[in-house]
């Protein structure tokens, strides 16, 4: 599978603010992928925890060797450049008629960047159709840069941790869904303005969220360990990992909540929302 970048890829994606899909994992590796995202879902589920597994590359195995595909990375390198940090994960999963979305927003706005080095690849795991809530996005809606934002009334049903809404009007005329189907990929800017809706069909929809800076980019708001997979960091700005995880499901689990905990608290000390 060829997943280096064009020119007119890389010019695409900068003019768009998105590029899809890109074929990333073989159906092998799919089935794998979603096994494991499968016992961690269940475990969860036992735990009654319900909010989306976040920084699995930190605590899982698998989802280390996910994040560090070279096939990604690839993709990745053609619009960062040689020097790659796994900034955060997350794992959106939409159960069958399932009401939760994502509201309108750019990640940039909260992550408060000293420059949009940043890329979020969104990597399928099931099918991603506009019926069951895929990525939705507003072409060129980054070149403006950092918008504001306003917190939307809280709700259980929104996805997004924050819980912030863009505070410019959006036509949802414009939006361009993002359907991927299960191996395949999506790229998309900082400040791209996106979201997602419900998912109104009768077929789970899965996906992990990598996001990827380069090691120049200086972040305002304190954040936790991040992973060098491709090039060297010679800046320094963020506290790196070394070590891959462990294969344990119980450990991982236990060391995601550890770590959910340690980001609430300094989010709470910060005055951000948690």
């Amino acid at each position: 599978m060829a997943t280096l970048l064009s020119p007119e890829k890389v010019r695409q994606y900068e003019s768009d603010g998105y590029l899809f899909p890109i074929q990333v994992l073989s159906s092998a590796e799919v089935d794998g992928y979603r096994a494991e995202e499968e016992r961690l879902h269940q475990a969860l589920a036992a735990l009654d925890n319900p909010k989306p597994p976040n920084q699995v590359h930190l605590h899982f195995r698998w989802a280390y060797d996910l994040v560090s595909d070279a096939r990604i990375l690839d993709v990745v390198e053609a619009i960062l450049g040689p020097d790659i940090l796994v900034h955060s994960t997350t794992i959106f999963g939409k159960q069958p008629g399932d009401e939760r979305y994502v509201s309108w927003h750019q990640d940039g706005y909260y992550m408060n960047l000293d420059t949009p080095a940043f890329v979020s690849a969104w990597v399928a795991l099931t099918d991603s159709d506009t019926d069951n809530g895929c990525l939705r996005v507003i072409p060129g809606s980054h070149r403006p840069g950092r918008l504001p934002h306003g917190e939307t009334a809280r709700s259980e049903k929104n996805l997004l941790a924050s819980g912030m809404e863009v505070g410019v009007d959006v036509d949802e005329g414009e939006a361009v869904d993002l359907t991927l189907r299960p191996g395949e990929a999506s790229l998309h800017h900082v400040d791209l303005i996106h979201g997602s809706r419900a998912n109104e069909s009768g077929r789970s929809r899965v996906g992990v969220a990598i996001r990827y800076v380069a090691p120049h980019v200086k972040q305002a708001i304190k954040h936790h360990e991040t992973l060098l997979v491709r090039g060297r960091d010679t800046y320094h700005h963020y506290d790196v990992r070394e070590a891959a995880p462990s294969g344990s499901l119980v450990d991982g689990i236990a060391s995601m909540l550890r770590l959910a905990d340690r980001i609430r608290e300094t989010r709470q000390a910060q005055g951000l929302p948690t």
